[in-house]
């Protein structure tokens, strides 16, 4: 059996060979700075820049793509429910979080 911090080295480094593998870097930022709800809607982005041949030509698009508050293994389903107290209150269908996994 591995240890924990095998675990981690390995998921680390499996980590970084697919932020290389596309010259990707991956933030995790609160969206709601300096209002109550403040730390707790920290959303995981991974920013995809673009990339040229030579000759100017673009190879590979600029992308973000928003992993939202967690991400699981594939044949896993997702925990969050969403419970209608959402940080932004009766607009909670204006929150990220709560659109982008269709919760009601």
């Amino acid at each position: 059996m591995k240890t924990k911090e095998q675990l981690e080295q390995e998921f680390r480094s499996d980590l970084q060979d697919l932020l290389n593998k596309y010259g990707a870097e991956l933030s995790a930022e609160d969206h709601f700075q300096g209002y109550p709800e403040c730390g707790e809607n920290v959303l995981m982005t991974v920013m995809i820049p673009e990339k040229f041949e030579e000759n100017g030509e673009c190879i590979q698009p600029y992308t973000e793509i928003n992993l939202g508050r967690y991400q699981t293994a594939k044949d896993e389903e997702p925990t969050l429910k969403h419970n209608k107290d959402c940080e932004l209150g009766d607009n909670w269908k204006d929150c990220p979080a709560c659109k982008e996994h269709n919760l009601e």
